[in-house]
């Protein structure tokens, strides 16, 4: 029984390890986002993305779209995790304009790869225009 315990045990911490990893990951992903995304480093941050997301959004697109909510942000101050669900991740962003935030989220792939990203909300008590799709 105590070795069967012993097993369990060594399960539990090998998959709590994991999604450690995992999570740290994330955390380091969304610095990063932030980063590229204040010094309007749009290219690389399409170079970070999975070959499957590059085929679904152009560099073109992105630029448009990243660009776009910088203007109305200002770029962002800070970057706060919210929730998980499987691979994907909730941030909520603190713009550097007074007043501005936005719900960001990303999706990995099994490679760690970006795989989606996406700005749920932009808001505070600022009224920001509303912001158009990557591919735009």
């Amino acid at each position: 029984m105590q070795m069967k315990s012993s097993i369990l045990l060594i399960i539990v911490s090998l998959s709590s390890f994991s999604v450690f990893a995992q999570d740290k990951y994330a955390e380091d992903a969304a610095k990063k986002f932030v980063a590229q995304f204040n010094s309007q480093k749009y290219d690389d941050i399409f170079d970070s993305f999975s070959s499957r997301y590059q085929k679904k959004v152009t560099k073109e697109g992105l630029r448009s779209y990243l660009k776009q909510i910088k203007g109305m942000t200002g770029g962002f101050k800070s970057a706060h995790f919210k929730t998980k669900s499987y691979r994907l991740y909730s941030y909520f962003l603190i713009a550097k304009i007074e007043g501005i935030n936005a719900d960001f989220q990303f999706r990995t792939d099994s490679d760690n790869k970006i795989d989606f990203i996406s700005f749920q909300r932009i808001g505070g008590s600022s009224s920001p225009p509303p912001i158009g799709s990557i591919n735009k």
